[in-house]
């Protein structure tokens, strides 16, 4: 599949000065987008640009903290 919306989302303009990198996963790579991104401040402007210009899509948090 070549899942456009997704491709669309993984190369938008106003995101890609907040995430380090994104990657789509699931069924062929259509199900899920999973980004890097630099901080909790930029995970939460990721989200609104998401929410606001990808209304059709759902935002879920997963922070993974380093071990000390």
């Amino acid at each position: 599949m070549t899942a456009p919306v997704l491709h669309q989302l993984l190369n938008y303009s106003p995101i890609q000065e907040y995430i380090y990198g994104g990657k789509g996963v699931g069924s062929q790579g259509d199900g899920t987008a999973q980004f890097i991104v630099k901080n909790k401040e930029c995970q939460d402007k990721i989200i609104d640009i998401i929410n606001r210009d990808f209304p059709q899509m759902q935002c879920l948090k997963l922070t993974i903290y380093r071990r000390e």
